[in-house]
């Protein structure tokens, strides 16, 4: 259930990213919005925190080389 929020705020955040344009903010949102699903996930996965941290820099680069 979490998971499925995020990723309605991430559909808004693309949808802004598409509209404005504005690549800095779109960083930092992405920024952002990995940091609170780090916090989400890290609280309801049995995951290490080494883990994640490894998958959301992959999901950086990933979605950095998809945009810019």
């Amino acid at each position: 259930m979490q998971i499925g929020v995020m990723m309605k705020y991430f559909d808004q955040i693309l949808t802004l990213y598409k509209k404005f344009h504005h690549y800095l903010l779109f960083s930092l949102l992405h920024i952002f919005l990995l940091i609170m699903m780090m916090v989400l996930l890290s609280e309801s996965l049995p995951f290490s925190s080494d883990l994640l941290l490894i998958i959301y820099v992959c999901a950086i680069f990933s979605l950095r080389s998809n945009f810019f």
